[in-house]
């Protein structure tokens, strides 16, 4: 038995319902037109024909499942398939392209991702503006397909990107150091490199270690594995840096080219394979780039996944002192668009302007004061100018801004049936009523103990005697929605931090 991504979504809808659904709420929940949730309806009847399990349509208009639905059920706890968000969706094309060495056809990646071609082009859209912070583009011709465009060495520069961007270093820890991996992650990164290949990977670089590079920082040391485990799967996949000759003997004169030397040997002859001179070039640049004593750092802004590191210590930095969580893959793609150049002009002396850095300074004083402090520790030893830290103020004080200007309520979901319907619709009500920023899933015998702690109760079972509580279907219809959201606009605003001079629009 096969069923769609979809699919699954409405037999979990219908498996959770003390009653029948109707069509119209099936299409709503799931987010299509009603003649597409029909035509998913067929193939649903159809599957589900095949473990004895009848699907019936009623004259209303509504459906229900009618059999031994025990193997069933089993089927969507277990299968591990999952939709992608937009953003996850978005890292898979973008890797999925940067591996590839001809076009893809539209249709193919369509198809791959169950998603419409409109859907596929609207996510291309997106990604190709951050694929030209790399110096990368992405080609579409029809007849031709789609491709990116761009030298190699952009391209393992933009998988790094990705890499940093979507997995936080105790995920990166976790590959590097544990032996079993959770699934999640392990899925995530199948997308880009093999975890047993990183695995194999780390333990040749961490044999080295003591003898090449003893004293160097642990970020800079996974950064050291990604950007070795993804030079070892291009060239695996043929793809080979291309560097200019003067280029390359400059760099082999430097002492960061014999330990990359020795390092590459050791790789050799661990995972049978050969490493050329230009790739031992590039790997001798990217050592330079790591934090080593006793070595001549090259400006970080030109290692992506160190500068990435850094605006992530930035980040947690700031969210430590605000008391609040503010990370986000947008906040850290904004920031790189904007550190790589800032830094760049910082340290060849070129003056930065700021017309708004005096009244920053005097009504944010508190925000700007955190930014400045945190920035020090980031990017030390070099020191960001006050118009500069103007800049990552505002940046900061827009997601805060966001965040002020909206309820931020937390709610409490009940919903007995199962942990695949209450999943479901938590991610309905994420969806619908974003006003609600904590949603978490609790049975009935904790709603005692929970219930204080949250704002609205959201139950698929009736509760009674109790105030702010909602009764709704597992589908959450339109009008539940609206009754849930028209009860939030009566609650006071909360502000989601202590911070209380943070820059409004």
């Amino acid at each position: 038995m096969q069923l769609t991504a979809r699919e699954r979504q409405v037999v979990t809808l219908l498996l959770a319902a003390s009653s029948p659904l109707t069509q119209a709420s099936l299409a709503e929940a799931t987010s299509v037109s009603l003649r597409t949730i029909q035509r998913d309806l067929k193939g649903i009847e159809k599957e589900l024909a095949k473990i004895n399990v009848n699907l019936q349509r009623l004259p209303d208009q509504t459906v229900q499942l009618r059999g031994d639905t025990h193997v069933l059920a089993q089927y969507v706890k277990t299968d591990t398939h999952r939709d992608y968000t937009s953003d996850e969706r978005q890292q898979v094309l973008l890797v999925r392209l940067l591996q590839e060495r001809e076009p893809v056809k539209l249709f193919t990646l369509s198809s791959e991702l169950r998603v419409t071609a409109a859907t596929i082009s609207s996510d291309l859209d997106k990604a190709s503006q951050w694929l030209e912070t790399y110096g990368l583009q992405v080609v579409r011709k029809r007849g031709y397909g789609i491709e990116i465009q761009g030298a190699e060495e952009r391209k393992r520069r933009a998988l790094s990107g990705i890499i940093a961007i979507h997995f936080n270093e105790s995920e990166l820890y976790e590959v590097l150091y544990e032996e079993n991996v959770h699934n999640q992650i392990a899925e995530r990164l199948l997308h880009i490199v093999d975890v047993e290949r990183v695995k194999e990977v780390s333990h040749v670089i961490q044999t080295e270690k003591p003898a090449l590079f003893p004293y160097i920082a642990d970020q800079s040391l996974i950064a050291l594995v990604v950007h070795t485990a993804l030079a070892v799967k291009r060239l695996e996949l043929g793809e080979i840096i291309m560097m200019d000759t003067d280029q390359l003997e400059a760099l082999r004169k430097m002492e960061e080219f014999e330990v990359a030397s020795m390092l590459a040997r050791a790789l050799e002859k661990q995972m049978n394979i050969r490493i050329p001179g230009e790739e031992v070039g590039y790997l001798a640049m990217h050592l330079r780039g790591a934090r080593i004593s006793g070595s001549q750092s090259l400006p970080f802004e030109e290692q992506n996944a160190e500068l990435i590191g850094r605006i992530k210590t930035l980040i947690y930095g700031v969210e430590k002192e605000l008391n609040t969580s503010i990370y986000g893959p947008t906040l850290v793609q904004d920031l790189l668009a904007h550190l790589k150049p800032a830094l760049y002009r910082i340290r060849q002396g070129m003056h930065i302007s700021n017309p708004l850095l005096q009244r920053l300074q005097n009504d944010y004083e508190t925000l700007f004061n955190i930014v400045r402090g945190q920035a020090q520790v980031a990017f030390e030893p070099l020191q960001l100018p006050d118009e500069e830290i103007g800049y990552l103020c505002l940046h900061f004080g827009s997601v805060l801004e966001r965040r002020k200007r909206s309820h931020h309520v937390s709610a409490l979901v009940i919903c007995p049936s199962g942990i695949g319907s209450a999943k479901m619709l938590a991610s309905r009500i994420e969806q619908e009523i974003p006003e609600i920023s904590t949603i978490k899933n609790a049975s009935l015998l904790e709603l005692s103990k929970e219930k204080a702690n949250y704002d609205v109760i959201i139950s698929t079972v009736n509760i009674d005697d109790m105030d702010r509580v909602f009764h709704v279907s597992p589908v959450l219809t339109e009008q539940e929605v609206k009754e849930i959201r028209q009860y939030i606009r009566g609650l006071p605003t909360k502000n989601p931090t202590k911070t209380q001079d943070q820059p409004s629009a």
